[in-house]
Order: C-alpha cells, then sequence, then structure tokens
C-alpha cells in the first residue's frame, strides 16, 4: 500500500456493496487507539502494512505547529473557523482544532502542559 492511505470519500464496490473504505481505514485505527481492535485484526492489517499513523500526541504537535505557522503569517490573528490546510494530501482544519483546544480549555479538558 506504500504508506498512501485511500482518501476519505474513497468506496469500493465489494459483495454488491458500495463500502467507503476512507473511512473504514479511520474507524481502525479509531479502534486500536481506543483499544477496542483485536490483535488478530491488527496482525491482519499489519501483514499488509497497514499505515497506523501516528498517536494522539503527535496529531496534536502537528496541528498546534500549523496553528503556530498560520499565526505568524496572519499578524497573530486566529484562524477562521472552517479554515484547512492540505498537509501530505491530508485536510487539517485547524480553524476547528482551535476551537475545540478552546471549548477543552475552557471546561478544564485541556491539560496544563498544552496550556502552557
Amino acid at each position: 500500500h506504500g504508506g498512501r492511505d485511500p482518501s476519505r470519500d474513497y468506496s469500493v464496490l465489494h459483495n454488491g456493496t458500495n463500502v467507503n473504505l476512507g473511512k473504514w481505514c479511520h474507524n481502525q485505527r479509531q479502534k486500536k487507539n481506543r483499544k477496542q481492535l483485536s490483535q488478530a485484526c491488527i496482525d491482519v492489517l499489519d501483514s499488509v502494512d497497514f499505515t497506523w499513523g501516528g498517536s494522539p500526541e503527535t496529531a496534536w504537535k502537528e496541528y498546534f505547529e500549523l496553528v503556530k505557522t498560520y499565526k505568524a503569517a496572519n499578524n497573530g490573528n486566529d484562524p477562521p473557523q472552517h479554515y484547512s490546510v492540505q498537509v501530505h494530501g491530508k485536510t487539517m482544519n485547524i480553524g476547528t482544532w482551535c476551537r475545540t483546544q478552546r471549548y477543552r480549555k475552557n471546561s478544564q479538558k485541556l491539560s496544563q502542559r498544552r496550556i502552557n
């Protein structure tokens, strides 16, 4: 598979049913992160070089760096809510990410380490 994921809207016909493969791949990663995917499933996916992606911490840092870059280029302003950037063929909505971080901070669900 070479490290390239299908886009989130990529579908295939399987046994007469339209299957959204991109969403399915995303769901497998979510299940693994939540420890809801059996070792047998993980082994099968590993056998075809399935790309698991980075940890939630890695994703957080990636979004944080994108926001820092946006703010540096835009006089310190936050990105609009629906502002997205393309990174390695992946759409990253940094505006929504910022909104989510503010919500998490206000509801005391964001760690002090990330606030500082």
